[in-house]
């Protein structure tokens, strides 16, 4: 259970019993706190500084996941102090740059001005940031430094952030158990010290692998103006930016203006991490676009399907639903369109004899009949905000506001936004009137914990195959979990290419049969009703408890690992 002798054995036998009984705990409100917990908090609210890591990993996860847990201590303990905020970069252009990250996260900030700048939060109004390679200024010792994911096991980041005791808490679902440990890719949540006796949270208490980091109280992502005149509006580091806080805006506001009253206006449908998927992305697209055609049926509403991948890596991205909408503008059921694009992506597979044109023909007649049967007033706009000749971001917003207000026969709405604030992203996805179709783990922390339906496509090769929780003990054999995932992994892999494969091909009338499947989960997930809805809302629920809290069981062992001296 730890790295070189059996000293904090006792603290982990320790941690396991504390941490079973406070999230067994049954009866008592959801943001009580055992005594144990208390005297945590009220310690961490004495310190006069707190040390932060946020590794320089590829896409947003680890930043966001170690921002929200900020947040979370900010309110949990009114911390007035100082927060010292070291962030690595490591210099490769794959995983993209730390400090551009964070200024998503943290209104006010310019990336380029980081060593000048501060932010703040709540009570906390002094949030400072120093690159991760002048960690040796930090020559006064802290108490407490935290993360909320760091990818080196081999690196002690209490010896480098000079504290006493770090609390390494990796993203949701993201620890490994210790028969992993050889593995060069092992990583796993512990309290380290700089001596290097630390204590694993998942070796001395499995279920810890299970919990979700418990977002801030005030996380009601209802955006202020603060958000928007920063982003938007105020800051000049990054002018793509700018002209994508305003088409969100846009989007949001004409998605969410008083539905209580306004029963026509669109259904938000927010996607993002589909750039995982680059030989792929075009066909899983039109698998959602073809789904809200369906769903349309049913909800006879204009739906926009709210893109938040960077779509400028994804080459073609729009291939494919260019062609669907033009052939459905010229009320063509045929699908010429259509049949000419797919056969000329897979031009190559067609002449190696993977795949046969002889199935294209009937590929498209039945999706043709199959549109036809379920709408013969089918439309599709696709709204480009990428301008791939000049490599810039384009205002959109005032064709949004105009287009997206139109009283007409239901349309959908395919907006390419692009990457966003962490707010504004956070917004979108958790006030999506249709799941919202994410990638990563901090989105599916936040979903969860949110109680939020949501359909997570995994890459094949992850090692989490089901990022769907299980509420508790009483619900166990809910066949919920399974039925998310298998819907999620149809939009992946039902693709329009395995009805052309020249062996085992699957058949059109199958195809269309899943577009069925994926359009009823849908519009049962956006039905409080149903027992789609249920689950999620008993996620939410479940979850809201202090008990449930990866953050608060954390420093239940941060605890044991100081008493253990």
């Amino acid at each position: 259970m730890n790295d070189r002798h059996n000293t904090l054995q006792f603290a982990a036998e320790q941690f396991a019993r504390s941490a079973l009984a406070f999230v067994d705990r049954q009866g008592f409100d959801a943001d009580e706190m055992t005594p144990e917990l208390a005297e945590m908090l009220a310690l961490l609210a004495d310190q006069t500084e707190w040390r932060v890591f946020v590794d320089g990993t590829r896409n947003l996860g680890h930043q966001a996941s170690t921002v929200m847990i900020l947040r979370r201590l900010i309110e949990l303990t009114a911390f007035t102090g100082c927060v010292v905020v070291l962030y690595a970069d490591y210099g490769r252009a794959l995983l993209g740059n730390t400090a551009a990250k964070l200024a998503l996260m943290f209104p006010g900030l310019d990336p380029a001005r980081m060593a000048d700048g501060f932010a703040a939060y709540g009570t906390c109004r002094n949030i400072r940031f120093l690159p991760y390679e002048c960690r040796s200024a930090l020559t006064e010792a802290v108490a407490f430094g935290f993360t909320g994911g760091a990818d080196d096991m081999s690196t002690n980041y209490a010896l480098q952030l000079n504290v006493r005791f770090f609390a390494r808490i990796q993203p949701y679902l993201w620890d490994d158990p210790p028969s992993k440990k050889a593995d060069s890719y092992y990583e796993s949540s512990r309290v380290e010290q700089p001596d290097g006796r630390h204590l694993y949270m998942v070796d001395a208490f499995p279920a810890f692998q299970d919990l979700p980091i418990k977002p801030p109280r005030t996380e009601t992502y209802v955006l202020d103006s603060v958000i928007w005149d920063w982003y938007a509006d105020g800051q000049t580091f990054d002018e793509d930016l700018a002209r994508r806080t305003r088409n969100a805006r846009a989007i949001l506001a004409a998605c969410g203006r008083t539905r209580a009253e306004d029963v026509d206006s669109p259904l938000l449908w927010t996607m993002y991490g589909l750039q995982h998927f680059t030989a792929t992305a075009p066909e899983m697209f039109l698998v959602c676009v073809l789904a809200a055609l369906r769903c349309q049926r049913d909800a006879p509403r204009s739906i926009v399907i709210c893109s938040c991948s960077p779509h400028a890596e994804l080459t073609g991205w729009a291939s494919l639903i260019d062609a669907l909408a033009d052939d459905l503008g010229v009320g063509s059921t045929d699908l010429p369109a259509l049949r000419t694009t797919l056969a000329a992506r897979h031009t190559r597979e067609f002449g190696e004899g993977v795949l046969s044109t002889a199935k294209l023909d009937p590929l498209i007649r039945t999706l043709g009949a199959w549109i036809h049967d379920r709408s013969d007033t089918a439309c599709i706009r696709v709204h480009r905000g990428y301008d791939a000749n000049t490599k810039q971001w384009m205002d959109i917003s005032g064709d949004l506001d105009s287009t997206l207000r139109e009283m007409v026969s239901p349309t959908v709405h395919f907006v390419e936004l692009g990457s966003v604030p962490m707010d504004v992203f956070h917004h979108c996805v958790t006030n999506s009137d249709l799941p919202s179709v994410i990638e990563g783990q901090a989105a599916a922390n936040l979903m969860t914990s949110q109680g939020r339906p949501f359909l997570q496509i995994l890459r094949p090769e992850h090692v989490i195959k089901n990022g769907y929780a299980l509420c508790g003990q009483q619900h166990t054999g809910s066949r919920m979990p399974a039925m998310a995932a298998q819907v999620a992994a149809t939009i992946r892999d039902q693709l329009p290419e395995r009805c052309l494969a020249s062996v085992s091909a699957q058949s059109p009338v199958d195809f269309c049969a899943e577009l069925d499947r994926i359009a009823a989960f849908v519009l049962e997930a956006s039905c409080t009703s149903t027992g789609v809805a249920r689950y999620f809302s008993m996620l939410g629920h479940h979850f809201a408890r202090n008990g449930q809290d990866k953050l608060l069981v954390a420093l239940l062992a941060v605890r044991e690992v100081m008493l253990a001296g």
